[in-house]
Order: structure tokens, then sequence, then C-alpha cells
């Protein structure tokens, strides 16, 4: 799990959306000082790296500026993984880095970056769904946190059983997602700490959902005590996983009949 993050101290605004996020997530902010009169080159990586591993959000890999941190990185035998600041898939991102932070028992999460300012959102938020992910998987608890739910304005709940929180999955959900969904064959254990199910915590199970825990404890023939939100989890995406297989599997269509 991370527990701390390290940024540089240039006071760019994607430095402080990190450090925000770090903080609303319960994770330590560590700022790294840079160098001095080393040119501009420095600001785009903290001297002294003591992070555990190196997150560097990059358009090109292969650009001069990205091989010298780099090259400063493996020289401090830390792990390195370059991501691209690409808003179309954020969430795969996240779930790559998150794949390289448990790989690589990383506790101490180092970020850099070298993208122009109009990407710093897409750098946000691939970090937000990283730092949601894993907390999902380790301290769900502090997740419930740091998504700030709150209740309805009426005290009652919109979601009261499975189907609905279905019906307002699938009508917010793109095609594609719906799609990949349907055609999904890893296995549910792949999504049960995926952005998807941190995203049906947020908005369906937290605040506490009775009704909907009740409902999903008599989808499985469970007793209400042996259901606890994780598990509501996994059924809600196992029920939204069969659904789209019926509605959004892609089949063959024979061929008109020939003139």
């Amino acid at each position: 799990m991370i527990e701390a993050i390290v940024i540089g101290s240039t006071g760019n605004e994607l430095e402080k959306m990190l450090a925000d996020l770090g903080r609303s997530y319960g994770i330590a902010v560590l700022t790294e000082e840079t160098g001095e009169g080393q040119g501009d080159q420095n600001t785009l990586f903290p001297v002294e790296m003591q992070a555990d591993g190196w997150v560097f959000f990059t358009e090109d890999p292969d650009s001069e500026s990205a091989a010298a941190v780099r090259a400063r990185v493996r020289s401090g035998s830390g792990p390195w993984l370059s991501l691209p600041p690409d808003e179309d898939a954020v969430h795969a991102l996240a779930a790559r880095c998150r794949e390289w932070v448990y790989e690589s028992g990383i506790v101490c999460l180092g970020f850099a970056a070298d993208v122009a300012p109009s990407q710093f959102s897409v750098c946000s938020e691939i970090a937000k769904a990283l730092f949601a992910m894993c907390l999902l998987r380790t301290r769900p608890e502090r997740l419930h946190e740091a998504l700030k739910t709150r209740m309805p304005e009426s005290g009652e709940t919109f979601f009261p059983d499975i189907d609905s929180v279905l019906k307002d999955l699938i009508e917010r959900m793109t095609l594609r997602d719906k799609v990949a969904l349907a055609h999904f064959n890893e296995g549910l254990p792949a999504l049960a700490d995926s952005t998807l199910a941190v995203y049906i915590l947020g908005h369906y199970l937290w605040p506490p959902n009775p009704d909907l825990l009740e409902d999903c404890a008599r989808r499985e023939g469970l007793r209400e005590k042996e259901m606890d939100e994780t598990l509501a989890v996994s059924i809600i995406i196992a029920c939204l996983m069969e659904k789209l297989k019926e509605s959004h599997r892609l089949r063959l269509v024979p061929g008109g009949a020939s003139g």
C-alpha cells in the first residue's frame, strides 16, 4: 500500500494537485527540495531521491529530458515507471501502475513529470484512480473518508436494490465500457478492486445503504449479518456483467441473401 508520496517543490499546479489528493486519501506528502542554479532539468525531478519507486508522466519516454531523469532514478536503484497522460486510458494506466506498485513493494511513491500544464488534470486523475484502487485493496475504511460521499437530502436511499443500481450504472457507462465488460474473460477477481468497484462503493454503498446490502444478501441466499460492502460490490459487478453479456455481446450476423 502507498503510505507516502514524494513530489517536487517547484510549486507548479500538478504538484499542488498531487499533494491535495494525497492528503485527502490519508497519504503522507513529502516534498523534496530541488537544486539551485542547476538548470531547468532539475525542476523535473527532486535531487534527493528517497522514494521506493518513481512514476514519471511524459508524452515522450524517449525524450532527452525523460532519459536524463530515468538515468538519475536508475542510478539510485529505484524502480521506474513512465506513464503517458492519456485521458482515454486513465483507468487502464492506474491499474497498470497499481500492479507495478504491488510487484515492486513500493510504500513511498515519487511523482515527477515533463508534460504541459494542459495535461496536469489527466495526470491528477490517474493518480486519483491509483490511490483509490490501492486503498480499496488494503484500507477500504480510509477510502470511505476520501470519497467524501454525502447522504441524500431526503434521508432515503435512491438505490434500494441491485436492479436500481444496474439501471443507473448502465445509463452512465459508455458503450465502449459496456461492450468491454460484456466480453471480459479474466474473471471477477480482476474487477473486485478496480475503479468500477470504487465507483460502486462511493455511489451506491457509502454512506451505509442497508436496503441494498439486504437485497445483495437475499440474492445470494445469505443472512444479513453475513453481508458487507466488499462482498456486495462483487455481487453487483457479477450481476452487471451477466446483464451486459445478454445485451452487449457482439454476435456474428449472417450475410444477406445474394441477389
